[in-house]
C-alpha cells in the first residue's frame, strides 16, 4: 500500500489531460530588461490564476528512501475544491489507484479498499510517515506561487516565467515549457527537498488541457 500512497504523493500535484502535445523548448535564460521580465511574471500570474479547471496527462516518478517509483498519471482539477487523480501502471496503463476530492473529503481507492480523510496531506502522512505539501503542488504544477506559504521571489527566465521556486522548504525546478509564450504551462518539473526526509518528484507532462 505504501507504493500506492507514494505515487499519490507527487500527485498532490493535484489535477487533468487532453489535446495539446508538449513541445521541447528549453527554458531560456534571462535576457530581457528586468522591468519586462517582472511584467511578464505579473501577467502570467493574473492569467493562470483565472483558470477554473485544468487537466494533465503524463508520467511521474517519486524517489524516497533510496527507492524510485515510476507511474503514469491523469490528473484533473474540476474546481477550487474538487479534483480526480488516476494513477496508472506506466507500461500497461491499468489503474493502480484513484484519488478524489470533493469539498472537504479526500477518498483514496486502491486494490478494492477505500481510505478517507479531510486532508490529502494527512492521508499520505498516516500511511507513509512523510509530510508532502499537496496544496502547494496544485499551484506549483502551473508555475505559480502557492498562497499557503509566504510570498517569495522566484528565479525567472527572460519571459517572466519561473525557472525555480522555493517555498516551505521545497525547491521546484522548471526544466521545460510547452512553448515560448508567457503563459505556457510547464512540461518537465522537479520538486525536491533534502530534509527532514529527502524526497524528489519528477513530472513529465505529455498533454495539457487548461
Amino acid at each position: 500500500m505504501k507504493k500506492i500512497i507514494l505515487l499519490i504523493m507527487m500527485l498532490a500535484f493535484l489535477n487533468g489531460c487532453s489535446s495539446t502535445a508538449a513541445m521541447t523548448a528549453k527554458v531560456p535564460g534571462s535576457s530581457a530588461p528586468k522591468a519586462n521580465v517582472q511584467l511578464g511574471w505579473k501577467d502570467r500570474q493574473a492569467s493562470l490564476k483565472r483558470l477554473p479547471s485544468w487537466r494533465l496527462g503524463g508520467r511521474a516518478a517519486v524517489a524516497y528512501n533510496d527507492e524510485n517509483w515510476p507511474f503514469a498519471l491523469d490528473w484533473q482539477k474540476r474546481s477550487a475544491n474538487s479534483y480526480r487523480m488516476v494513477i496508472m501502471n506506466p507500461l500497461t496503463k491499468s489503474t493502480v489507484a484513484t484519488v478524489d476530492q470533493v469539498g472537504g473529503q479526500v477518498v483514496l481507492s486502491a486494490k478494492g479498499r477505500t481510505y478517507r480523510d479531510s486532508s490529502a496531506e494527512r492521508l499520505i502522512e498516516k500511511n507513509l510517515g512523510v509530510k508532502i505539501p499537496t496544496k502547494g503542488m496544485q499551484h506549483w504544477v502551473l508555475g505559480l506561487l502557492s498562497p499557503q506559504y509566504p510570498v517569495v521571489k522566484p528565479k525567472l527566465d527572460g519571459r517572466g516565467r519561473p525557472r525555480q521556486i522555493k517555498q516551505g522548504g521545497w525547491t521546484v525546478d522548471y526544466l521545460r515549457y510547452q512553448n515560448n509564450s508567457i503563459t505556457a504551462l510547464p512540461t518537465l518539473i522537479k520538486i525536491h527537498r533534502s530534509s527532514p526526509t529527502p524526497v524528489q518528484v519528477k513530472l513529465s507532462v505529455k498533454k495539457w488541457n487548461p
